[in-house]
């Protein structure tokens, strides 16, 4: 059956897995769906996009809004258990947008790197 894994074989027949084909993570033994805590982030009125992403153990999260905000940890745990909170914020006017109009995750994570 297809897990979401993206695995190939090596030289030695061992099976290497790169990541998932999917949004699904797993932080200190939670399996977390990013799309979860975008959906309760798109909640909040003054949101009105959001994108997860996870790097370095990280779950990052950027959200595009007219205004900083600085309530979403505890916005975020009254809707999701407290292991899905993001650990870092980062306001945007407008995300970045791959040519089919969709959030370009890459680019964000390239912005991660040059902060």
């Amino acid at each position: 059956y297809k897990t979401g894994d993206i695995v190939a074989y090596n030289e030695y027949g061992e099976l290497i897995c790169y990541g998932r084909s999917d949004s699904q993570i797993k932080l200190n033994g939670h399996r977390i769906e990013l799309g979860e805590i975008e959906t309760a982030l798109n909640a909040h009125e003054n949101i009105r996009r959001s994108a997860c992403v996870f790097k370095d153990n990280e779950i990052i999260t950027f959200y595009e809004s007219n205004k900083e905000l600085d309530c979403l940890k505890d916005f975020l745990g009254a809707k999701i258990p407290a292991y899905m909170i993001p650990r870092k914020f980062f306001h945007t006017k407008e995300l970045p947008q791959n040519p089919n109009g969709k959030i370009d995750r890459k680019a964000l994570k390239q912005k991660l790197e040059q902060t």
